[in-house]
Formats: structure tokens, C-alpha cells, sequence
């Protein structure tokens, strides 16, 4: 018969046991958290989503209307002009080009450009037949130029030669580069 005279050593928690409920304890509180706040989530988003039915169900004023049609003609213009303005050459290139290859001694008074043929036309006066000449070379020396012709030449009254050349561009030349 045991009559337990001997006092036990009460066997206690284990460490780990005592970690594992206040780790239990805090995932049942921030589970607890965590669905209040998808709660409240999820209302505030019904009610959005009511205002926002309501707005579509409401008729538009004459006003909205308007406004609408005009905000999506710009859109389209915006559209289109986008559109044209890829594909527009690079007009700049052109002038880039003349400052490049001018002589020092020759003027450039007019410039005219098709697109469509890529032909530059310029007219304009140099000091001599000497310096017509080495702008015509300049010309034909340039990889962006395909061909070059002096179309007319003239002498004028107040001095220096008038003349006119045909270029035809490298379409390379309006690559982005």
C-alpha cells in the first residue's frame, strides 16, 4: 500500500508545450484579425460597387454626353496623329544634311522637298564657277545623296553664279538612328 508519505515533484509543463500555446494563442488572435479586416475589406468594396451600378444605371445628362463624345473624338485625333507622325520623315535630317554640306562660298536661298520621291531641290548663288564646282562634288561625295544634278546655272547682274540642283536622298537618311 502506497500511502504516498513522500512528497512527487508535480510533473509541469515542458518547455516546448509552453511555447506551443502561446504560439496557438497568437495564430487564433491574427486569424481573428485577419477576418475582421477582410470583412470590412469586402463591405467597403460592395458598397463601391453598388455606387458604381448606380452611376451606370442613372441616365447621363445632355452635358456627360457631350462631354463624353468629345473626350473620345480627341482620343481618336490623338490616335491618328500618333499614327501620322511615326510615320513622318525626319525633315530635320534634311537641314542637318545642307549645314553639313555647304561650301563656304555657296548660299542656299530656297529648299524644297517631296517626300514621295525623296527629291530635294535647292536653289540658291555662289561666289564663283570654282566653289559651284566643289559644292557639286561635296554632293556626290555624300553617302546620304543617290544622285545630284546641277539643273541650272546662270550668271548674274549684281555678281556670282545662280543655280539649281536635283537631289535625290538615301532614304536611309530618315532611319532612326
Amino acid at each position: 500500500m502506497d500511502v504516498g508519505l513522500i512528497p512527487k515533484k508535480q510533473s509541469g509543463k515542458s518547455f516546448w508545450q509552453q511555447v506551443l500555446l502561446y504560439v496557438s494563442f497568437w495564430l487564433v488572435l491574427t486569424v481573428i484579425v485577419s477576418l475582421v479586416v477582410v470583412f470590412q475589406l469586402a463591405k467597403k468594396t460592395q458598397i463601391a460597387l453598388d455606387e458604381a451600378e448606380q452611376q451606370l444605371v442613372t441616365p447621363k445628362t445632355a452635358e456627360q454626353g457631350k462631354l463624353e463624345k468629345e473626350v473620345l473624338l480627341a482620343q481618336k485625333r490623338i490616335y491618328v496623329f500618333d499614327i501620322l507622325s511615326k510615320e513622318q520623315s525626319k525633315i530635320s535630317e534634311i537641314l542637318a544634311l545642307c549645314e553639313r554640306d555647304v561650301h563656304p562660298q555657296v548660299f542656299f536661298d530656297r529648299l524644297s522637298f517631296t517626300r514621295k520621291d525623296q527629291k530635294l531641290w535647292l536653289t540658291g548663288i555662289a561666289d564663283n564657277f570654282q566653289a559651284l564646282g566643289q559644292q557639286s562634288l561635296i554632293f556626290r561625295k555624300d553617302s546620304m545623296i543617290l544622285k545630284s544634278d546641277l539643273t541650272q546655272v546662270g550668271i548674274r547682274k549684281e555678281g556670282g553664279i545662280s543655280f539649281a540642283f536635283e537631289i535625290v536622298l538615301n532614304p536611309e537618311i530618315f532611319l532612326n538612328k
